[in-house]
């Protein structure tokens, strides 16, 4: 799964500009590859507007309002909408600051084009960290309880209720902004609701279809559906295999993959095939796999250490994530 994010240009320096952000190819964004797109035509309508994580709008302000008016729903949903004026000076997050990303974003292209991030959300203003900002960082979910206007209540340096599922390792606060509390009382609900890492490893160019059937069937013998992954992940030489990232992309799972040297960094107990290590350089790809990207946002269990059907390896691990709560960024 990809961060895609469509460029819009409205006149020649600003396309410049445009070929600027789009030679960003490399970038990583909250976990996803981020894919840019040339809009040439400059056209944006209801469909293209949501196949999207963000949109830029190299140009005015003003422009960009008009373009994306219509098709503005709720801030849980809309994608992260950017202006950059032509000469690439400053980086505006206009809409979906912090759920959508536009913020991150801004400053991730801010820096990659040499510009200047505008940030205005108060509590980015201000330095704090902002719960649907926490939340949208670590793959997590969110339901506002008594209070909906959470953010307000740090601005005025009030106390906000939180309560964490018991699948989500909470490092405290210790600014006194975050207060954890029970869920009868507590203004804001921390969801984990993408709990399982997927670890593979497959042949060289295996069956599209065969790999969809052989996952979803390990799956369904679990209970597991395809939004409680929160990935699927395996080496390196894997990159580009059409099976995983079809599989990916169709569920709308985040795919990542790990150099062999990472893989190994790993501590554990796992099993060992030579026949692997022969290929890959490590002696086990779908276990350490899962391992490393758990390592990387908490700790967690397998429910499945390695299981081979169809000359397709799986491994499942179900993870305990950690947020930071401290509220000062």
């Amino acid at each position: 799964m990809a961060y895609k994010v469509k460029v819009y240009a409205f006149s020649n320096t600003g396309r410049e500009t445009a070929k600027r952000i789009a030679e960003i190819k490399t970038k990583i964004f909250r976990g996803e590859k981020l894919v840019f797109e040339e809009c040439i035509e400059n056209k944006i309508d209801r469909i293209s507007f949501r196949s999207a994580s963000a949109h830029i709008f190299v140009g005015a302000i003003g422009i960009a309002v008009r373009k994306i008016a219509p098709y503005i729903e709720d801030k849980k949903i809309d994608p992260a909408i950017i202006t950059v004026d032509e000469k690439g000076q400053f980086v505006i997050p206009v809409l979906s600051g912090h759920i959508g990303g536009a913020n991150r974003l801004s400053e991730l292209i801010a820096h990659e084009i040499n510009a200047t991030a505008v940030i205005t959300t108060a509590t980015d203003v201000n330095g704090y960290n902002a719960i649907d900002l926490l939340a949208a960082d670590n793959r997590l979910s969110f339901i506002y309880s008594h209070n909906q206007n959470v953010n307000d209540k740090i601005l005025k340096h009030e106390v906000v209720k939180v309560f964490a599922d018991k699948d989500i390792d909470v490092i405290k606060d210790n600014h006194g902004i975050y207060e954890m509390s029970d869920l009868s009382e507590c203004d804001v609900h921390i969801i984990n609701d993408r709990k399982y890492i997927i670890g593979t490893g497959c042949r060289k160019n295996t069956d599209t279809i065969l790999f969809e059937q052989t996952l979803n069937s390990i799956l369904n013998e679990y209970g597991i559906s395809h939004s409680e992954i929160d990935r699927i992940c395996s080496i390196d030489k894997k990159e580009n295999e059409e099976a995983i990232i079809n599989y990916a992309d169709k569920n709308k799972i985040m795919y990542e993959t790990y150099s062999a040297n990472e893989l190994e960094s790993v501590a554990g107990d796992f099993d060992k095939s030579d026949f692997v290590k022969e290929i890959t350089g490590v002696f086990n790809v779908s276990e350490r796999a899962c391992a490393y990207a758990c390592s990387l946002i908490g700790r967690g269990e397998f429910i499945i250490k390695r299981r081979v059907e169809n000359s397709i390896t799986v491994s499942i691990l179900k993870v305990i994530k950690r947020i930071d709560l401290n509220g000062k960024s």
